[in-house]
């Protein structure tokens, strides 16, 4: 129908109206963060992290013990059970680094631009609320403060920052491993979990871990994967147990700055106001072209390099040598470790003697980069003008092999033929050695050959969001 007349914002169906608000407000990747005694009954909800650091009974001196009495016993946080102990709080004192973790206070907030139309009029407001935007992440000592849509934003976690290790204190606790475990409440996860509301750790649906792409290559490269690499996702899965889709991230926002100059990155990251979307982050799957950037592009985009296909991207050349072209690396990939992910549940479900284990879902997993528009408009030219490069060497390379079969070229003549194509286009020295003599089979060379002479046209990616 031709525009030939405009209609008013608010003559307009109240359902329609819905609908524009909805298209209007992007999901969003919410990252959260801690700002830097009394315990609080959620932490029952982390208890299979810390009760086996809990000092039996027998050992811990009490009061009662000493004959002193009390006509009006302390109320516990919850029913002390073999599953969730009782944590005694004059342990606790002994122990201030662990006391820290479990009675610290603080607020979690965001710097994720706040959907503009929660804040324009009453209307848009309650259209959003209906939709499921809400103040979520509250902790065990602050209210919830930034706002979040469970069924369509991402929460990304990242890594806990490295405290200085340089003591040598190997101090115990009744034999358990060092006090320094700053992992107490989030088991063998590596990312700091224990200051999430357990209400809203179930709620969330979407979860992406900042450098969790390096999960992708540690199963790929690891003998014994299901106990090293999926040790941390499985812990993080027991928390968050009604996620659906898990997303591993390789590249965060800041990493291509090789790709998109730091000062307009800066003028794209100055925001005008809270609610200004012009720089929100954007997800990407991580493309087989990505691994191939440092390796075919003269001026690499990203500062870092890409981990989820092995060094040198042997990992994923590795397998589609053993699984043919066609095969999609990240896609057996993450059904494999969704296999292993489900085994390992059933293993810590058979063997927990508690009764209190909650089965947790097996989420969909995908491999992606998190980008500010400026960067992911890089990354997409990088990535289109290599993926042409070497398809453009693969037609090439085509030419010269079929030349070989309609002038039935000799050996000699081959090998010279080829050399001088492998020359133009490499020049490097292909016959570089391993430190104990033998020629190193993935070097950026041998996988420039590959690719150019064996390999598939390299995937490019797809914007999620």
């Amino acid at each position: 129908m031709a525009p030939t007349e405009f209609h008013f914002f608010p003559s307009l169906p109240s359902e329609l109206r819905r609908d524009i608000y909805l298209l209007a407000t992007p999901p969003r990747v919410v990252e959260t963060t801690v700002n830097p005694i009394k315990l609080d009954s959620s932490l029952k909800y982390f208890a299979f992290n810390w009760r086996h650091l809990i000092p039996s009974k027998n050992k811990q001196p009490t009061l009662e013990s000493f004959g002193f009495t009390n006509s009006r016993p302390l109320i516990p946080p919850w029913e002390p059970s073999p599953s969730t102990p009782e944590i005694p709080l004059d342990w606790l004192s002994e122990w201030p680094e662990l006391a820290w973790h479990f009675a610290r206070r603080n607020h979690m907030y965001s710097n994720a631009p706040i959907p503009a139309l929660l804040h324009t009029c009453t209307e848009s407001r309650l259209a959003l609320v209906n939709m499921g935007y809400q103040l979520a992440f509250q902790t065990r000592s602050s209210g919830p403060r930034t706002w979040f849509n469970f069924n369509r934003d991402i929460l990304l976690i990242g890594p806990e920052p490295q405290e200085d290790d340089s003591s040598d204190d190997e101090s115990t606790i009744d034999g358990s491993p060092p006090v320094e475990l700053f992992w107490i409440l989030s088991g063998d996860s590596l990312w700091d979990l224990g200051q999430f509301d357990p209400g809203d750790m179930r709620q969330v649906r979407k979860l992406a871990i900042r450098y969790g792409a390096e999960q992708i290559r540690e199963f790929n490269h690891s003998p014994n994967p299901v106990g090293d690499s999926l040790r941390e996702l499985s812990s993080t899965l027991q928390l968050f147990t009604r996620v659906e889709q898990l997303l591993l991230v390789e590249w965060c926002a800041g990493d291509l700055t090789t790709a998109a100059a730091k000062d307009e990155l800066g003028a794209e990251h100055r925001r005008r106001h809270a609610y200004d979307t012009n720089g929100l982050w954007s997800c990407t799957d991580v493309a087989e072209v990505d691994g191939l950037l440092r390796i075919f592009s003269p001026e690499p985009s990203c500062t870092r390099y890409s981990v989820a296909g092995g060094s040198n991207n042997c990992l994923l050349s590795d397998h589609k040598i053993a699984h043919g072209n066609e095969a999609s690396y990240f896609e057996d990939t993450h059904d494999a470790i969704r296999g292993s992910l489900a085994k390992e549940m059933a293993r810590f479900i058979s063997t927990e003697m508690t009764d209190i284990v909650i089965p947790w879902k097996i989420p969909q997993l995908r491999t992606i980069h998190i980008l500010s528009p400026l960067e992911y408009r890089a990354l997409s030219q990088e990535r289109l003008k290599v993926a042409q490069h070497i398809c453009d060497l693969q037609e090439e390379w085509g030419s010269i092999v079929r030349l070989r079969t309609e002038k039935s070229l000799s050996p000699w003549e081959w090998n010279l033929v080829k050399r001088d194509f492998e020359e133009t286009n490499w020049p490097e020295d292909n016959h570089r050695l391993n430190a104990d003599g033998g020629r190193c089979s993935w070097s950026d060379v041998m996988q420039k050959m590959w690719w150019v002479q064996e390999g598939p046209a390299p995937g490019v990616g797809d914007l999620l969001l």
